[in-house]
């Protein structure tokens, strides 16, 4: 009987331990996939930065130059300023690689967890009603 108990109990360590094993190369495997998918988003990003902070310095000139158009005042005003935060945000998007700015973002968080929170659920907001068919 004691035999009997001993060869069950060995049959579940090793029972055990092979899928300890299997979840641990699962897991290693997710891992690295993981990885290798941030990587390839982070490179889509590097590709485009460029490009989208010229974007945004093209959109900061037309916008201080509509801006000129209209009357002195709160919307002249409010005008320049928005063309001030696109360049501004063109000069960092130029200056810092995608891994600068990612840890940016993440320290954003970490500091401002609500305003993060609700700057996400109004992106997610406009960005689903842009996408909605009607």
């Amino acid at each position: 009987m004691a035999e009997k108990i001993t060869a069950y109990t060995d049959e579940i360590t090793e029972r055990l331990s092979d899928a300890g094993q299997t979840i641990s190369h699962a897991v290693a495997e997710a891992k690295g996939r993981t990885n290798e998918l941030g990587q390839t988003m982070v490179d889509k990003v590097e590709e485009t930065r460029d490009a989208a902070a010229g974007a945004l310095h093209q959109a900061s000139k037309t916008l201080h130059s509509q801006a000129q158009n209209l009357p002195r005042g709160s919307a002249s005003d409010l005008a320049h300023s928005a063309a001030k935060r696109l360049d501004s945000a063109a000069g960092y998007m130029a200056e810092h690689d995608t891994s600068e700015m990612l840890a940016d973002a993440g320290s954003f968080l970490k500091r401002h967890p609500g305003k993060s929170l609700l700057i996400g659920m109004a992106f997610g907001f406009l960005a689903g009603r842009a996408f909605r068919r009607d």
